[in-house]
């Protein structure tokens, strides 16, 4: 996904979710672009894409886990990095119980959500999109 993709995916999203997350995303792709840029192995491009789309799962509204798995969904098929980075940016340690808010998962999805980050090997790009 080119970054004029990914500004119209999030625009079309605080569209139907308005908020203080689309300026977060933005932020984050921001931060992610600058610290990228003092690299010479990765792509400052990618780092900002993956960094405004990282929430993208909020544009179904209000949600706490629950966000990390729709933004996969809605990602998965047409950008399968941006969609896994759905996933990690919650979870540095793979830890689903590790994460700090609600559990508004069913138990079926909440299983489904443990076995994709078990299955999937983070890079640089999922550590840079993940909080410290």
């Amino acid at each position: 996904m080119t970054e004029s993709e990914a500004l119209e995916a999030l625009k079309y999203a605080g569209k139907l979710n308005p908020g203080p997350w689309i300026a977060h995303s933005l932020n984050v792709g921001h931060a992610a672009r600058l610290i990228t840029q003092k690299t010479a192995e990765y792509d400052p491009e990618k780092a900002y894409v993956y960094g405004i789309l990282h929430d993208i799962g909020r544009q179904y509204g209000f949600s706490h886990i629950k966000h990390t798995l729709d933004g996969y969904k809605y990602l998965g098929d047409t950008e399968i990095k941006a969609a896994y980075i759905c996933l990690s940016h919650s979870f540095p340690n793979k830890n689903i119980e590790e994460y700090q808010g609600e559990m508004d998962l069913p138990e079926s999805d909440l299983i489904k959500l443990e076995n994709l980050l078990k299955e999937y090997q983070y890079d640089y790009y999922d550590q840079l999109i993940q909080p410290d």
